[in-house]
């Protein structure tokens, strides 16, 4: 293809190469996964909070998972803060430390410095890791605290299997940092230190695998992620399956409103 040119009543003819446009959209593509990526690690490695007005009401804190942000639980938070809690979202460095420290740190300073009334109860929503760092943190300060329920999205109660297949010094491993590997299924990883939790839980986890690689790594049913059988623990008030991925369980309007009746009842929606 030729494209005709007049520069001093003169016409030039420039070729115009088939290549150029499909190298610049490539270009293009590549420039804005890199600018996406930047503003995503700054925004993981971040210890933020989105707190809704105080209405009065309990306390409830939410927690993303490992490589997440807070910003995936906001339909949880606002759909919370209609029901009248008072609604703190979390945004903490879960690609940065390892679980005892996100616990210790971060979410102890949200407690002390947010969760003040202690006539108020103190409910925990959490997904994937996000449960482990909540289960860690109440294993060593129960007694702090006027605790009332938790849920878990899609914990890795017994860990995950996705965990075991990286090996240090793998880019994934490398990205999502320390924690990763105490979510794995070994005896020595944190998830098998935890005990049975004294406190009242449900469970909500997903059974759709869309992530091809990690399904045929997990052993039965799972969500990609996390096999259902490791997401269970022994004492949940209650436990469910729903057919929902890990990476968007907590956007599934059923889920959504399961765990509001949780909160509010102790069980999950019939």
């Amino acid at each position: 293809m030729k494209i005709a040119l007049k520069k001093g009543g003169i016409m030039r003819q420039r070729k115009f190469f088939p290549l150029q446009w499909p190298v610049s959209i490539c270009l293009i593509l590549i420039i804005s996964a890199g600018i996406g990526f930047c503003i995503y690690r700054n925004l993981s490695t971040r210890f933020s909070l989105h707190c809704y007005p105080d209405t009065g009401n309990d306390y409830v804190v939410l927690l993303h998972g490992i490589g997440g942000v807070s910003l995936l639980m906001v339909p949880l938070s606002e759909a919370l803060h209609k029901q009248g809690y008072t609604v703190i979202n979390v945004n903490y460095p879960s690609t940065k430390y390892d679980i005892p420290e996100i616990a210790e740190i971060y979410l102890d300073s949200v407690i002390r410095t947010r969760c003040v009334d202690r006539e108020r109860k103190v409910h925990f929503v959490t997904h994937s890791m996000g449960g482990i760092v909540t289960r860690y943190y109440l294993k060593h300060h129960l007694q702090e605290i006027n605790l009332g329920r938790v849920v878990m999205l899609a914990p890795p109660n017994s860990g995950s299997e996705i965990v075991d297949a990286i090996k240090p010094g793998m880019i994934i491993g490398e990205f999502l940092g320390p924690a990763l590997y105490q979510l794995g299924t070994e005896t020595q990883c944190i998830v098998h230190t935890l005990g049975k939790p004294d406190y009242e839980f449900g469970i909500i986890t997903g059974n759709r695998g869309w992530f091809i690689p990690g399904s045929l790594i997990i052993p039965g049913k799972d969500d990609g992620m996390v096999s259902v059988n490791s997401a269970s623990l022994e004492g949940a008030s209650d436990f469910k399956v729903t057919d929902s991925s890990h990476s968007f369980i907590m956007v599934d309007r059923g889920v959504v409103e399961d765990v509001i009746n949780f909160l509010k009842k102790g069980c999950f929606k019939t």
